[in-house]
């Protein structure tokens, strides 16, 4: 709707909210989940404005992350305007040790490591 500004009033538009602006700053690309209507998000290493719905505390849960972000699900509130920092503190390191002995063994492993 083109809508010209002048010097007169102009009436009859409304505007309507359509979501908040929430800034992350990420040290690591991550694949995250919002519980909202297509609510999976990339998160790229940097920073980046995310939308978010509806107002109030929201969770951020990560999805198959092999970096640990602190605690998780991470809250996110549109109240507070401030950036969200998302530090990788753990990684995911998995493996697996073959044993060809007499009989035949695999043995996985997983554990969260500090950097």
């Amino acid at each position: 709707l083109p809508v010209n500004v002048g010097t007169e009033d102009v009436k009859g538009i409304n505007f309507v909210q359509k979501g908040y602006w929430v800034n992350l700053v990420s040290t690591h690309d991550v694949d995250a989940y919002l519980h909202q209507s297509d609510g999976s998000l990339k998160i790229k290493k940097g920073s980046q404005n995310i939308c978010v719905e509806s107002p109030g505390v929201h969770e951020l849960q990560f999805v198959n992350s092999c970096v640990l972000f602190g605690s998780s699900p991470v809250k996110i509130d549109t109240a507070n305007t401030s950036p969200i920092f998302l530090k990788g503190e753990k990684y995911l390191l998995k493996g697996q040790i073959k044993v060809l002995v007499v009989d035949i063994a695999l043995y996985e492993y997983q554990v969260w490591a500090n950097p």
